[in-house]
């Protein structure tokens, strides 16, 4: 009889170690679904307030955008594409969230609006092509979700 208590025995810790893992695999994967949602509104977040903030500017010359700038608010738009850069650092290269930080905090270069739409575009920081980067990053979620 001994042997058979022992193999049920084994069989039960052998059983309550695979649940823990299934428990243990499970509270990860919800924690990495929970951050990958906190890195997409981080940046959701950072381009809604850029395109705030520049929407008013892009219709004035570039001396008026001188005078209009508001450096608290551009000081604001670094925190907020910093955070966005170390929220998305696990799911995607987040260089170019960092980059758009430091340009913010740097203090634009408002060499006029073609001139810095090319460039932004060159090193792929334009708000069109993070917005897209950003669609790409939740179209990927939904797959993931099924």
């Amino acid at each position: 009889m001994e042997p058979v208590s022992t193999l049920v025995r084994s069989l039960g810790n052998l059983l309550q170690y695979f649940q823990r893992e299934r428990h243990h695999a499970s509270a990860t994967s919800r924690l990495i679904e929970k951050d990958r949602e906190e890195a997409m509104l981080a940046t959701d977040l950072a381009i809604r307030e850029t395109r705030k903030y520049l929407d008013p500017l892009r219709s004035k010359d570039i001396p008026d955008v001188q005078a209009a700038r508001d450096r608290d608010m551009e000081y604001r738009l670094a925190e907020l594409w910093s955070i966005s850069a170390i929220r998305s650092q696990k799911f995607m290269d987040a260089n170019i969230n960092y980059a758009k930080s430091q340009e913010w905090l740097q203090g634009m270069r408002w060499e006029g609006w073609d001139v810095r739409d090319e460039r932004l575009n060159a090193f792929g920081m334009a708000l069109d092509q993070m917005q897209a980067r950003l669609e790409s990053m939740i179209a990927e979620d939904r797959a993931l979700k099924g």
